[in-house]
């Protein structure tokens, strides 16, 4: 009788431990979809600025301002991204961006000397 009763306790432990492998297998297909979509969305904002700042050297502001705002849609938590915005509005002389990427910017962290320091960097190249 004894023997029995492990025998049952052996298969349905078997059948959970089937269910569990399942489990397994979907959560981590689940996270990897996750992070490949994390690191595609890392990818397209670093791509969207590069290109941002190779149009801003070259001249292309308003071309420059599109990149800008899709990098931005990716991740908008970089205060630093908004002041680089700020500077290609400025150049596209577009003010009512330029004010919108500021105020953003210095509500997300980037301060007055920040920005000053920056801009100053940015002009002696």
């Amino acid at each position: 009788m004894e023997l029995k009763r492990f025998e049952q306790l052996m298969v349905i432990l078997l059948h959970q431990l089937r269910k569990m492998k399942h489990l397994f297998l979907f959560l981590l297909t689940l996270n990897s979809f996750l992070i490949c979509s994390q690191q595609n969305k890392f990818e397209l904002h670093d791509y969207h600025l590069g290109r941002a700042e190779r149009l801003d050297s070259v001249q292309k502001f308003d071309e420059a301002l599109i990149h800008i705002d899709s990098a931005l849609s990716a991740f908008d938590y970089y205060p630093y991204d908004y002041f680089n915005a700020f500077m290609i509005a400025y150049h596209a002389r577009d003010m009512k961006k330029a004010q919108d990427y500021l105020m953003i910017g210095t509500k997300k962290g980037v301060t007055y000397d920040d920005a000053h320091s920056l801009y100053h960097l940015k002009k002696k190249f």
